[in-house]
């Protein structure tokens, strides 16, 4: 065991954390996030464990932080300044403050929907601000979770808009028409800035993917290279060759960002793309030519056929990431 007691700690912060030093019964000393609060632990010079926590539950004893909450943490260090400004009662730098939605008082004050309508406009010019503020372009994990933040404001706020809409429109159907007209912008305005938001977290999940995807194939490479050294030593040596190591291969893990409410991660989804257009509209229509409206509508027969897990000629299923 590290004579360091920050050593798992440090390791995870600088990205490579050494798992070796992960014992059961033993939380690592260091900082960590859990939500929307932050968790410290570290060891007196007794070798005592000692921890606290900003808000909410508080463990009790060293079993009781080691099953209940370094699990949960153990993955999310943060630096210590950040753990001294939340426990000085600030908030993480990532933090994207909820607007107040709520109406004003009085006849000149403005309608709900106008002040949702305004508070998404300024939160996402405070996004597009911040966006430039870092050089355009969301390059870091913490970068990440900033933007991922900013796309949980946007949805809590598309989420208001929605609720209220249903809510104006329950007790008068007959003013359906009126109420859609009112919040209709409104809910594709806050749908608008949490897909830009999403675009952003998106781009970069893409290439934390490629980066993954080529770590692993110089790690793949360096265990030939290896085998291959293994091989040729023991042929000068007149022994047997070692077996090939055995190994687990393992999907590179898809980036995920931890936000105040929620989360925004990479997914997978299945995507219909029409490879043969001919052979697809001869398998519904067999018309020729194709006329660019049938096209359209034999792709959407054949998406459904395809998502039915029908065997459809011309139609090809593929996986997309995108950031959900």
């Amino acid at each position: 065991m590290s004579d360091n007691q920050w050593a798992y700690w440090q390791s995870a912060l600088a990205g490579n954390p050494n798992r070796d030093l992960i014992q059961k019964g033993n939380p690592q000393s260091g900082y960590y996030r859990d939500k929307n609060r932050a968790v410290g632990i570290w060891r007196n010079a007794d070798g005592s464990i000692k921890w606290t926590v900003t808000s909410g539950y508080r463990p009790a004893t060293v079993d009781e932080l080691d099953e209940n909450l370094f699990g949960f943490i153990v993955n999310r260090p943060i630096t210590y300044e950040e753990f001294r400004r939340v426990l000085e009662g600030g908030k993480f730098s990532d933090h994207v403050d909820m607007p107040d939605l709520t109406p004003g008082i009085g006849h000149n004050a403005a309608p709900l929907h106008e002040v949702i309508a305004e508070q998404i406009e300024a939160k996402r010019a405070e996004a597009r601000a911040w966006l430039e503020s870092i050089g355009g372009e969301i390059a870091t994990k913490e970068h990440a979770e900033k933007i991922g933040n900013y796309a949980n404001v946007f949805s809590q706020m598309e989420k208001k808009a929605e609720e209220q809409r249903k809510a104006e429109k329950q007790p008068l159907d007959e003013q359906v028409k009126a109420v859609q007209e009112r919040w209709g912008p409104v809910t594709k305005a806050a749908d608008e800035a949490k897909r830009y938001a999403k675009k952003l977290y998106e781009a970069f999940g893409q290439k934390e993917l490629a980066r993954q995807r080529e770590e692993e194939a110089r790690r793949r490479a360096e265990l030939q290279r290896q085998q291959e050294e293994a091989a040729r030593l023991a042929q000068d040596r007149g022994e047997a060759p070692p077996p090939p190591p055995v190994e687990l291969a393992l999907p590179p893990a898809k980036p995920k960002a931890s936000v105040g409410g929620g989360k925004i991660a990479m997914r997978t989804r299945k995507v219909v793309v029409v490879t043969d257009p001919r052979a697809l509209l001869e398998h519904f229509a067999r018309l020729d030519p194709p006329p660019v409206e049938l096209v359209e509508l034999a792709s959407k027969i054949g998406k459904k056929a395809a998502e039915a897990g029908l065997s459809v000629p011309g139609l090809e299923l593929k996986e997309e990431t995108y950031a959900a």
